[in-house]
């Protein structure tokens, strides 16, 4: 989602389930009317930066139910996940993006995953709180997205008042803890 070219993210594991039924029902009752709400399966398709590049990875990602996607690249500037650059491109072919990307790296996909997701838009669409599983892995994650660390911090705290299992900070990417963990 990144606001100009950065994103301020706290991942969470959500320890004792492996429902993502079970935390929704959760943060239905915290976000009754959120201003969106997407519920989806999406794939990813992502790439290991060249040697003397800053980026961490480069990514396709596949909307699921339109045309197109988008083509991201994330850097951890700040020595964290919580507070990178992150650089989006909407591209309306995701299988000619990665053909592109693929010719322009000089390298085949790192790795593929699909995930199943709820995304809770808030606060005209600048804060989210995502619920996600990666398919085939049995751990939930809860992510919350805002334009600052203050406001993330007041959603961790209510998500921690709300949902009632322990949750653990995971300060990996998808990209390492999937792709690269593999590769």
């Amino acid at each position: 989602m990144g606001y100009k070219n950065r994103e301020i993210e706290v991942k969470l594991l959500v320890l004792g389930t492996s429902s993502m039924k079970t935390v929704n029902g959760h943060l239905e009752s915290l976000f009754p009317d959120p201003e969106d709400l997407i519920i989806g399966k999406s794939k990813d398709v992502y790439f290991l930066p060249p040697p003397k590049s800053k980026v961490d990875f480069a990514r396709v990602r596949y909307y699921p139910d339109k045309d197109g996607g988008q083509m991201t690249i994330k850097a951890s500037d700040k020595g964290n996940n919580v507070d990178r650059v992150e650089i989006d491109v909407e591209v309306s072919d995701c299988d000619q993006s990665v053909k592109f990307l693929s010719s322009l790296l000089g390298t085949e996909p790192s790795g593929t995953l699909t995930k199943r997701y709820i995304v809770y838009f808030l606060d005209k669409r600048d804060t989210t709180v995502s619920l996600y599983q990666v398919v085939g892995d049995s751990r939930v994650f809860l992510e919350v997205e805002a334009r600052s660390m203050d406001k993330v911090n007041r959603l961790l705290a209510e998500l921690k008042k709300t949902v009632p299992f322990e949750m653990q900070q995971v300060h990996s990417s998808l990209f390492q803890l999937f792709v690269e963990k593999s590769a």
